[in-house]
């Protein structure tokens, strides 16, 4: 009976350092990946910065895209700033936390995903104002999302 507890306790044991291992393992392909992404939300940031003024000091217009790009530009240094400080959790203008489930955002993002599709596949017009709703929805849908995910960092 001492022999047999042995070989079971000597086998979980084994099983137990296995799976801590394989824990092991995965956090740090983990952090791998998370540290490569920051790496290359880093490169582009700094890409687009010295590609912004190369597109404001430009003599030409680039057959009418200049200014579209210039706007582009602007938002994607914008947006993968705050990107970056969820990332980092560092405070560039941006405060990271976890705050729960944040169950009304998600609520919310449910009921969008509903109103959208209600809108989307209606015939009627809602006095003009379906196209602009639908893109309000959407926009509104995805800023949640990246709300719950930085909440989820």
């Amino acid at each position: 009976m001492h022999t047999r507890f042995t070989s079971i306790l000597g086998l979980v044991t084994i099983a137990l350092l296995l799976s801590a291992n394989s824990a092991v393992a995965h956090s740090r392909s983990h952090t791998k990946a998370k540290d490569d992404a920051e790496e290359h939300v880093r490169k582009a940031l700094a890409a687009l910065q010295l590609a912004q003024p190369e597109l404001q000091n430009a003599a030409g217009d680039f057959c009418g895209h200049r200014a579209a790009a210039i706007d582009a530009a602007n938002t994607a240094v914008q947006q993968l700033t705050g990107a970056l400080a969820c990332m980092t959790g560092k405070a560039l203008g941006y405060k990271t936390h976890k705050s729960g489930t944040l169950p009304n955002t998600r609520a919310a993002v449910k009921e969008l995903k509903k109103a959208r599709k209600d809108l989307a596949n209606s015939d009627n017009t809602f006095c003009g104002n379906r196209d602009a709703a639908l893109a309000a929805v959407d926009a509104a849908i995805a800023q949640l999302h990246l709300v719950l995910d930085c909440n989820g960092m």
